[in-house]
């Protein structure tokens, strides 16, 4: 990824994790509904019907995101996931970023994906480098990334079939 695209993609998820932040606290403890950032990238299930957990699990994969990318590491869904899994040896701690694991899990065992995750800050850095670059650049990055987490996505789902992984 060039600069401008990790910037663009840094200033996304930072962002991102300051609305669902923003949002989660419009939820009531406890029941289900309400829009969230990000949420046209779910499916339709899942837009308005989650839980304030959901939406702060989600904010916590952001700020994952963030951190790869402060390091200068591509924030594939296999390297988002290898943080987030209890199984790796890489803290996430490592990365300076505190996880709650009870959130996150929250999100995965709703059907939350992280897939659906990168797509929705790619989107926002596609947003904030076309205000910045013009239309031409937004497609070139929107292309790259949507690429390169597809390909990820892709693998990572070979590894849960094979691992047998659900909730």
């Amino acid at each position: 990824l060039t600069p401008r695209v990790y910037f663009a993609l840094s200033c996304a998820a930072e962002a991102a994790a300051g609305a669902l932040r923003a949002d989660a606290g419009h939820f009531v403890d406890g029941k289900r509904g309400g829009r969230f950032w990000g949420s046209e990238c779910f499916p339709s299930p899942l837009r308005d019907n989650v839980f304030k957990a959901f939406v702060r699990g989600m904010a916590d994969i952001v700020d994952v995101m963030g951190a790869l990318l402060k390091r200068h590491r591509v924030p594939t869904v296999a390297a988002i996931s290898q943080v987030l899994s209890p199984f790796t040896g890489l803290p996430a701690r490592e990365l300076g970023v505190h996880i709650n694991r009870h959130l996150v899990s929250h999100f995965f065992c709703h059907k939350g994906r992280v897939e659906h995750v990168v797509k929705a800050v790619v989107e926002e850095a596609a947003r904030f480098y076309d205000a910045r670059e013009g239309e031409g650049a937004k497609m070139a990055m929107a292309v790259a990334a949507v690429s390169a987490a597809a390909s990820a996505a892709e693998e990572e789902e070979k590894k849960k079939r094979a691992a047998g992984e659900g909730c």
